[in-house]
């Protein structure tokens, strides 16, 4: 059976917690002494639990660090995992420049936890970011719990959404992400740029969201979107445009427009034409923000896929402010 449920009285700890903590620690410790000097010490008081953990908990953050952050082990999964992933340089809050890690696969046989809000999925996400002179910047290794009001069918996908905090710059991405039953991908290296909101102009990557599935997204400005990393519509799909931008000049002299094009199958073949995307002449940045930009904008833009064909689709956003400076942001985006 994959669907268990929460045990009673998971989240509260009894007061001898603390004294059950630090003898079966100290049994570990007694099985192991024979291992190194690491392993000979008290732990009878709190203070010598805490230091020892402290201790502990470095060394395996160094090891982690090792581990994750060098290309002489090679990661090895049980099964492969088939899953769609993508990162976006999006998602900017109180904390700083953010990416959001998008992942989708499907639920077939994935162990669940029924909990009082839903049923949850775990997901196990390792990233490794080098900066643009090849140094190590960023290490994580994390479980996301991904919930959903109902138990999904076996022939279902999982949407999920991971956030993370990056500094700006140029980054080389290798990341792996594992299912609950040993299942597991190594995504192909992506490379994302964090573009620094400290001065003059800058941008987010451009989403596409929309109502046609993914996970939903409360974004810093208390909006939600439905993301998901392969932006799978319908023509009857309502979408949007989202964007984070810094530095503009006043809203009502900026001038927005957008534009799609399909991508093409031919190898070598010339790329189509750009067309002007239908609902983008409606825009009116004025409507939606004060006159006076915002430190940082968030631009959420609806447009219209009716008139779309089946098929594979990039999108461009085109942003004149009343300085002349022009901005360019693409994505992607699939009718079925």
């Amino acid at each position: 059976d994959l669907v268990r449920d929460e045990p009673a009285g998971r989240g509260g700890a009894s007061d001898d917690e603390p004294k059950l903590r630090r003898a079966e620690l100290e049994q570990l410790l007694r099985s192991r002494a024979s291992l190194g000097p690491g392993f000979q010490v008290s732990v009878s008081r709190a203070d010598q639990l805490a230091a020892f953990e402290r201790r502990d908990r470095a060394a395996s953050d160094t090891g982690r660090r090792i581990l994750l952050g060098t290309d002489d082990f090679e990661l090895r999964f049980r099964r492969d995992l088939t899953a769609d992933v993508r990162v976006l340089a999006v998602g900017q809050d109180a904390r700083g420049p953010a990416i959001q890690v998008l992942f989708v696969y499907p639920v077939a046989d994935q162990a669940v936890v029924r909990r009082l809000t839903g049923f949850e999925f775990s997901t196990r996400l390792r990233l490794v970011a080098w900066d643009s002179v090849g140094r190590l910047a960023f290490v994580v290794d994390t479980v996301a719990a991904t919930v959903v009001p109902t138990l999904p069918q076996q022939d279902m996908r999982l949407h999920g959404r991971i956030g993370l905090p990056l500094d700006p710059g140029v980054y080389r991405l290798s990341l792996a992400l594992e299912g609950s039953n040993g299942e597991g991908m190594l995504a192909e290296d992506q490379t994302v740029t964090v573009e620094s909101h400290q001065r003059g102009l800058a941008t987010s990557d451009l989403v596409v969201s929309g109502d046609a599935g993914g996970v939903s997204w409360r974004v810093p400005s208390g909006d939600v979107l439905t993301v998901s990393p392969v932006a799978l519509f319908t023509r009857n799909s309502s979408a949007q445009l989202y964007l984070e931008v810094r530095g503009l000049t006043p809203v009502d002299s900026v001038r927005v427009r957008a534009f799609v094009r399909p991508v093409t199958a031919e190898s070598g073949s010339a790329p189509a034409k750009w067309k002007p995307l239908d609902g983008a002449e409606k825009w009116n940045l004025a409507a939606l923000a004060p006159t006076s930009v915002p430190e940082l904008m968030r631009i959420r833009l609806p447009i219209g896929l009716a008139k779309l064909k089946s098929g594979r689709y990039e999108v461009e956003l085109v942003m004149v402010d009343g300085a002349n400076r022009t901005l360019r942001r693409q994505s992607g985006f699939v009718i079925q």
